[in-house]
């Protein structure tokens, strides 16, 4: 279920974002990886990385956030720091470590509360929450999954 779920992701990604299949896989894999890792939920990765950079691994902004999870390297010098050269941010599977690690801490120190984490991940932006939930809502209807109480955790 999990290869036949991923490649549904990865087609989305490629027909709703006009991603290449290989980034899209890379993507797509990495999210599934990191979500072991974090314990999130691998849509809700996938869902941020709609809203921060509609997938494209090179996206930046004029505040100097970078890469699928638009990361900012002055504000988390120390995450960036793990990945021992600052370039690793444009990598997909760099890029979507630091930030699902970032967002991982957010949620413990909101005491679980995913809109407060999600809020403070994209430096307080209005609806920033609502916007991911979005997202991850399509990316459940893209892979035909049921609706239900969306929860921050890996198997959701």
């Amino acid at each position: 279920r999990i290869t036949a779920t991923k490649k549904h992701l990865a087609q989305f990604i490629v027909s709703t974002y006009k991603q290449t299949p290989v980034v899209a896989k890379r993507i797509v894999d990495a999210a599934y990886q990191e979500s072991v890792r974090t314990d999130l939920s691998p849509l809700l990765i996938l869902a941020i990385i709609a809203q921060e950079s509609s997938f494209r691994p090179k996206a930046e902004s004029g505040y100097g956030a970078q890469g699928l999870m638009q990361v900012v390297a002055r504000i988390h010098s120390k995450e960036v720091a793990k990945l021992r050269h600052p370039a690793k941010l444009w990598h997909p599977e760099s890029n979507i470590a630091t930030g699902s690690g970032i967002l991982k801490q957010y949620l413990k120190s909101a005491g679980g509360n995913l809109d407060l984490a999600l809020t403070r991940y994209s430096g307080n932006a209005t609806s920033y929450a609502a916007r991911v939930r979005g997202h991850w809502a399509q990316l459940r209807t893209a892979i035909s999954l049921p609706p239900k109480a969306e929860t921050p955790r890996r198997n959701a």
